[in-house]
């Protein structure tokens, strides 16, 4: 590793891949949901939803759904005094994956996530599948 390349890029000390063999990002604990009890209908409602009154037959879909609320996993590169990170956090590991892969390349190829870029006729690079697949519908080469 050169000079030039920030501390935080490196391999994160206590961090290590998960049952899969994938890298988890820290994720912070969530709310307890004592608090949130079943309507007579027996659904349960998110107190953030005021506007769409979301409910949910199952507990587990409203702690899913409050993570889009809480974001409880964080960017490794959030707390770095080099390179901090304004948007480091996301409701699932996969989404702190995309976002590391899309905003933090390098850290991303150096700690072993797939960095590949699709390259289109036209010239245009992506580093996502399904972004590439929807500029693919408009473009013309």
């Amino acid at each position: 590793m050169d000079s030039q390349t920030p501390a935080s890029y490196e391999q994160p000390p206590n961090e290590s891949p998960g049952e899969t063999g994938r890298y988890r990002f820290p994720e912070a604990p969530m709310p307890s949901l004592e608090g949130y009890k079943p309507d007579k209908h027996g659904l349960y409602h998110c107190k953030h939803s005021h506007k769409t009154a979301k409910t949910f037959k199952r507990k587990t879909e409203l702690q899913k759904h409050l993570k889009t609320h809480e974001k409880p996993v964080y960017c490794p590169l959030s707390d770095d005094p080099d390179f901090p990170c304004q948007r480091g956090r996301a409701a699932e590991q996969r989404d702190m994956e995309r976002h590391v892969l899309s905003h933090h390349p390098e850290w991303a190829r150096l700690n072993g996530f797939a960095t590949e870029k699709i390259q289109c006729g036209c010239g245009e690079t992506f580093t996502r599948d399904d972004n590439f697949k929807r500029h693919q519908k408009h473009c013309k080469a």
